[in-house]
């Protein structure tokens, strides 16, 4: 039997199928989704309202400085670029079909597939910003930012449940919104900002549910808990049993008697359909499978549970202070079992979990971007460092509560302490940003986009970033035959960005002049941007 139903799954009908159901009505299913999780929050206004209200006025003044702090930050400090490979570019792509189709399509002209099998709620939520404010990337930014700023609210709202101190958590909201991989992420189009605000939202309305019983907030924590499970594809295996392990200790159990019980089975049944088809379909298709020899992949995960421990100690990415802060916080919180268990049982879990995963090295020993899964786990290390700040801020000694000043002058700063990693660049986004400034010298004028001797697709998923970079200008890709550019540009004077120098053909059929040299970082001359007048 088994073999059987494996059997039907890998029918190449079975793929079509999903992916039809993907493409077409998966775009439908999770707006649904979107208007369940507004209504459900509309009707719970008056419960989360009351809840808002036990928090003093002093604490909502500073978490409001913290806040405005937070957002300027992500505003005017950190980078807005793509952060995540090109996975970002096919997130906006696919935004942009949902909101001018319905339909869940990448335009990559053949370059990569038109259909990635991947869990696409980001991608539905960002469709209506689309629709709101126009399909450019910095409207993703801006989205992004908007959700890595509430965070910094809902680190005080869960920390408040969890640490039974407002003084504590505001000091946990403060460093959230100081945090470099924070920082680093909120300006990008991945998923990581939106994953992490809708996992400390379930988490939170979950927390307002135990204390207040309420259907209404009852259905919201579950909508979102499905909204996130429709962003991350491990969501299944990560956050749904950290949200258990949460209701487990701190809510009630399921009433089977109840109705509700089993329509929330049904709805979870029905939203999570286009979640598990797009596992299903992408493991199916090798889409999620490692391509490295297995010696690789078993070194890399030796790796991991080695640098992704470092990542907290080694104050290059993660500042070391913080870690510091937590295991002080930790042993003075030591009495308050439940919430201390559940805080490192989340924390060792993430970290476990995603060690496991070859790709996930927080460290750079062998990866450059998988820093941001991070967040995912460093919550606990966050609510303990700011227990630790106020435990300190309240000591009697008046050399320890020097001390706390001192370190929270420090932490303010880490935002510049840090630069260097919140404005590290990788191939992408040094491209995305020198496109930008090539854009401002030529105006509305067509770009040619050339590589060398970079692969077709590459090229193709460059240009792709170019035309994201520059929505007002048109981008073509060169092909390696200067003749057939003659034709593109209809023997006109055109631009071309090319890496390095244009190869000794294109002087037989252009004049060719550097118009501009731009130097990225330490020296390093990525892009050159040319202007060509054809040869008569």
């Amino acid at each position: 039997m088994p073999g059987s139903i494996f059997l039907l799954f890998r029918n190449p009908n079975s793929l079509e199928a999903a992916k039809e159901y993907l493409i077409a009505s998966g775009p439908a299913v999770l707006n649904l989704l979107l208007a369940f999780f507004i209504l459900f929050f509309v009707l719970g206004i008056p419960r989360i309202y009351g809840e808002l209200k036990k928090i003093s006025a002093k604490s909502w003044l500073v978490l409001l400085l913290i806040l405005i702090m937070g957002v300027w930050f992500r505003l005017f400090l950190a980078p807005r670029e793509p952060q995540v490979y090109f996975d970002e570019i096919t997130f906006l792509e696919m935004a942009k079909s949902i909101a001018l189709t319905g339909s869940a399509l990448i335009n990559s002209g053949g370059a990569i597939p038109s259909f990635l099998p991947a869990p696409m709620g980001w991608e539905t939520i960002l469709s209506w910003a689309f629709r709101f404010f126009g399909p450019a990337a910095d409207t993703a930014f801006f989205l992004n930012i908007a959700f890595s700023s509430l965070t910094i609210i809902l680190f005080f709202l869960l920390g408040r449940f969890l640490l039974k101190s407002d003084q504590g958590t505001l000091f946990s909201a403060f460093l959230f919104a100081v945090l470099p991989v924070g920082l680093r992420i909120a300006g990008s189009s991945a998923l990581c900002p939106s994953a992490l605000f809708f996992f400390l939202f379930t988490l939170w309305i979950y927390s307002v549910q135990s204390e207040q019983q309420s259907m209404e907030l009852r259905f919201l924590a579950f909508f979102s808990m499905l909204l996130l499970l429709n962003i991350r594809q491990e969501a299944l295996f990560f956050f749904l049993p950290v949200i258990f392990l949460f209701v487990l200790l701190f809510c009630r159990r399921p009433n089977f008697k109840d109705p509700f019980t089993y329509a929330g089975m049904a709805f979870f049944a029905y939203f999570s359909i286009p979640y598990f088809l797009a596992v299903w379909y992408g493991l199916v298709a090798g889409f999620y499978y490692f391509y490295e020899p297995v010696q690789q992949i078993k070194l890399h995960v030796r790796q991991n549970y080695y640098g992704n421990l470092l990542f907290f100690v080694q104050n290059k990415i993660h500042p070391v202070l913080i870690t510091i802060l937590a295991v002080i916080g930790g042993w003075f919180f030591r009495k308050e079992k439940k919430p201390l268990v559940f805080m490192l049982a989340w924390f060792i879990y993430g970290y476990l979990f995603y060690s496991a995963n070859p790709s996930c090295d927080l460290s750079q020993l062998h990866t450059w971007d998988s820093w941001r899964i991070a967040l995912f786990f460093i919550s606990p290390v966050l609510f303990l460092g700011g227990y630790g700040i106020s435990v300190l801020a309240g000591s009697r000694s008046l050399i320890i509560k020097a001390a706390a000043v001192l370190l929270a002058v420090y932490l303010l700063l880490i935002p510049w302490s840090f630069s260097s990693f919140i404005f590290g660049q990788n191939h992408y986004s040094r491209f995305y940003n020198s496109m930008k400034i090539f854009s401002r010298i030529t105006g509305k004028a067509p770009l040619i986009f050339a590589y060398g001797d970079t692969p077709y697709a590459t090229r193709y998923n460059l240009a792709l970033i170019a035309r994201w970079a520059i929505p007002s200008s048109r981008v073509h890709v060169a092909s390696d035959d200067p003749g057939s550019l003659l034709s593109i540009t209809g023997k006109r004077p055109v631009y071309m960005v090319a890496q390095g120098a244009l190869p000794g053909e294109y002087y037989r059929h252009f004049k060719i002049k550097i118009i501009k040299e731009h130097v990225i970082i330490q020296g390093q001359k990525l892009n050159r941007l040319y202007l060509l007048e054809p040869v008569e």
